[in-house]
């Protein structure tokens, strides 16, 4: 009977050793759905990166600027060629210099100096209107003739096609006297083509 028991005993204890091996060998069961890491970071999304939008409202003191236009001139009716360049005091306020060509039956000067101040639209930042006004001198090269221009208010505006060439359109009224009679004209840019370097 006791040899029984004994054999009893070692089969009971073999059986209990064999099944604590295979529970420890069992691989952990895995929870359902996708893990991540930790350490991992997922990568941004290609559509979190933009191109830098074309703005006119970059900061702008410091910089120079030139520019070519064509319009008209109302009081006689001629054609005008304008060339000019500008420095900017602060972001908002320039000064410069330009030349008018008046062409028709007389060729007609305009040497100006003028001043500027330039609005930031926030919602617009591609477009930038600007008022100011000039002080000059008109010169006739085929008669002599000369006359003082005072242009208030100077009107215009320009929008940026890229970080340095910008188009833009100006109209300014023009008083011209030579102290013994006065007279006006209306100048009107359809077309101006600047360049800021």
């Amino acid at each position: 009977m006791k040899k029984q028991s004994l054999i009893s005993a070692v089969v009971l204890t073999l059986f209990l050793f064999s099944s604590s091996s295979l529970l420890a060998k069992e691989p952990t069961a895995k929870p359902k759905g996708k893990t991540t890491p930790k350490h991992y970071t997922a990568p941004k999304s290609s559509k979190g990166f933009h191109k830098k939008q074309v703005s006119n409202t970059e900061d702008r003191q410091g910089k120079i600027e030139a520019a070519l236009g064509a319009g008209l001139g109302f009081n006689p009716v001629q054609f005008d060629i304008r060339a000019e360049g500008q420095y900017f005091i602060t972001n908002n306020i320039s000064a410069g210099i330009s030349l008018d060509t008046l062409l028709k039956h007389l060729t007609l000067l305009n040497i100006s100096g003028f001043g500027r101040y330039h609005i930031d639209l926030p919602d617009m930042p591609k477009l930038v209107p600007y008022v100011g006004m000039g002080l000059g001198g008109l010169i006739a090269p085929e008669t002599g003739g000369s006359a003082m221009t005072i242009a208030v208010p100077d009107i215009g505006a320009n929008y940026a096609l890229t970080d340095h060439f910008f188009l833009g359109s100006e109209f300014f009224p023009v008083i011209v006297t030579d102290f013994s009679g006065t007279t006006w004209d209306f100048i009107f840019l359809f077309a101006k083509v600047t360049y800021r370097f």
